[in-house]
């Protein structure tokens, strides 16, 4: 689970601190790809574990997790968010100086509203048969995949056998409070923003991705290759993303 060996230090003049926040199910084991390679062109990452199979745990538990893993960066720091995790590097960059926010595979919160109050008002974002961990619940209510079948046709569709596999093992239940909890803020940050969307994503769909970057905030996603695991299938591609918003 190693990036590629290509030299990506000519992309930016600059190094850089980057906090990096997982999706659903996940944790921040995801990311070690990416941080590798980036760790070798002399860029600082952390990859917090949010508590996301806690119940009890919405929005601002997840942002004290992010925030007390930056508490030894000093200055501003790049946050990047996967998927479910674009609710919270928003938070982040109201709390601390933030140089840029990157959201991957990521529908944007809205002020006001929950997460799924927001994703619905989006027709084709996610492919139906992806959805079917919303029926696939554990004795606590949590979101659970059926089965591996299930998980890799929603996340890993263009990953290898043995990486979605690894994938698949780590994986922990989804509690639903993220979703059904409104957004806790009522402004958003005036930070620079990217947004990385793939191509074949099945969970958050690049067309309707790329038309509420474009919407909302004014921008032009950038897209790469593949589904919703960049960061597991195409890393390489991943930190040639992230360095190019440095410059």
């Amino acid at each position: 689970m190693v990036g590629g060996q290509e030299d990506f230090s000519r992309l930016g003049e600059f190094m850089a601190s980057f906090v990096f926040v997982h999706g659903a199910w996940h944790g921040g084991w995801c990311w070690q790809s990416v941080i590798e390679e980036l760790a070798r062109n002399g860029h600082h990452s952390v990859a917090p574990d949010l508590p996301c199979d806690d119940v009890a745990a919405g929005w601002s538990e997840y942002l004290a997790v992010t925030l007390g893993a930056m508490d030894e960066i000093e200055g501003e720091v790049v946050v990047v968010g996967h998927s479910l995790a674009g609710g919270v590097i928003p938070l982040v960059a109201i709390r601390r100086p933030v140089r840029r926010l990157v959201f991957i595979g990521s529908f944007p919160p809205e002020p006001g509203k929950t997460l799924d109050e927001a994703i619905g008002t989006e027709q084709d974002l996610t492919d139906p048969r992806a959805l079917v961990f919303r029926d696939a619940r554990d004795p606590q209510g949590r979101y659970v995949w059926p089965n591996f079948e299930a998980a890799r046709y929603a996340m890993y569709n263009d990953c290898s056998e043995e990486s979605a596999r690894w994938a698949y093992a780590h994986l922990r239940p989804q509690a639903t409070r993220p979703f059904s909890e409104r957004w806790p803020s009522d402004i958003w940050p005036e930070v620079p923003i990217t947004f990385i969307v793939c191509a074949d994503d099945r969970m958050g769909a690049a067309g309707p991705l790329r038309r509420v970057a474009k919407r909302r905030f004014g921008i032009d996603a950038v897209e790469l290759a593949g589904g919703h695991s960049p960061f597991l299938c195409h890393p390489d591609e991943v930190v040639r993303a992230l360095i190019s918003t440095l410059s």
